[in-house]
């Protein structure tokens, strides 16, 4: 990685820390829909072509991707997805360390459900983080 890539995005984070909690979530917003049509929208569409429901559709999602595990606290209404591992390559490859890149994952979760079920409202929150210090990350999800 170049040294300027690195300088770069220190003072990225260094910039992202100074924002208030808001205008963290409108810019993570974007960057987590961005994430999301890079890569794993597509595995969630392909997920839900072949489901017939949102139970059936979670299982899936738990049984496909590999480093996720998805547990139905309350059929219909409420899962929680547990990552084993921080999947964001911004974080594996050194460019940004700040929890607050969390935000990005929480919104790219909820673009990528709102986008393969538009019918239903989903609220997502970030249980746990390994940029937290967790073993793991957990995103609870809330259907209305």
């Amino acid at each position: 990685m170049s040294d300027f890539i690195n300088y770069w995005f220190k003072g990225f984070e260094k910039g992202l820390e100074a924002l208030s909690e808001p205008q963290q979530c409108q810019l993570l917003s974007e960057c987590g829909r961005a994430c999301s049509q890079s890569y794993s929208l597509a595995i969630y569409q392909k997920i839900r072509n072949k489901s017939h429901d949102l139970p059936e559709f979670f299982e899936y999602l738990s049984s496909e991707i590999k480093e996720i595990r998805v547990f139905e606290i309350i059929k219909n209404k409420n899962y929680e997805v547990h990552y084993h591992n921080c999947l964001c390559e911004l974080y594996t490859k050194g460019l940004i360390t700040t929890k607050k890149l969390c935000i990005c994952s929480q919104k790219s979760l909820l673009f990528n459900l709102e986008s393969v079920f538009p019918e239903y409202h989903f609220h997502v929150d970030l249980l746990a983080s390994i940029l937290n210090g967790d073993h793991e990350c957990i995103l609870n999800i809330t259907i209305d």
